[in-house]
């Protein structure tokens, strides 16, 4: 009996959990990718439901948010904002790594900063020296500038062209 009663109990647990997908995040039974692509090369960029984009309309609307249904002609990014394919100027992919890398080092500037100056107060010199904004300043830059290259605007037309695909790309 309580085998029968626990099999029962994970059963509808995952009808109700596939259920759930399915109601947030399209179907999942039919897997589509929004797929950026250069024109002439191998460079390519896919957007499943749920992923984060971020894009650039037409009538230069930025919407950054997560991709909740992807249709033929239309995709729905947000909860309440569909977008005409054939609207999007930009698609702006973002890579991860350097935007984490330049957070760190904008993080270890500020840090250095305070701890150089903490250190100068104890020791009553001058708190306003070189080595207190030499080094910062380069953290600080190098922070900026990867930060800056953390996304690649890729603009709809000419170079690069958007798709719907009825397949996972990755």
């Amino acid at each position: 009996m309580n085998k029968k009663l626990i099999l029962s109990i994970i059963l509808v647990s995952g009808l109700v959990q596939g259920h759930a997908q399915n109601k947030y995040f399209g179907d999942t039974h039919e897997p589509k990718t929004l797929l950026v692509e250069k024109i002439g090369t191998h460079r390519r960029y896919g957007y499943e439901l749920g992923d984060l984009i971020k894009i650039r309309t037409k009538n230069h609307l930025f919407l950054c948010s997560n991709l909740w249904e992807l249709n033929d002609s239309s995709i729905v990014v947000g909860q309440n904002r569909p977008t005409n394919l054939k609207d999007v100027e930009s698609v702006y992919p973002q890579f991860y790594f350097p935007k984490k890398f330049g957070m760190y080092m904008f993080l270890s500037g500020i840090t250095y900063f305070a701890v150089v100056s903490f250190d100068h107060l104890i020791n009553k010199e001058i708190v306003f020296t070189k080595d207190v904004f030499i080094v910062p300043t380069a953290l600080f830059g190098t922070g900026f500038i990867c930060v800056s290259l953390s996304q690649n605007r890729c603009k709809i037309g000419d170079h690069w062209k958007l798709k719907v695909i009825g397949i996972r790309v990755r």
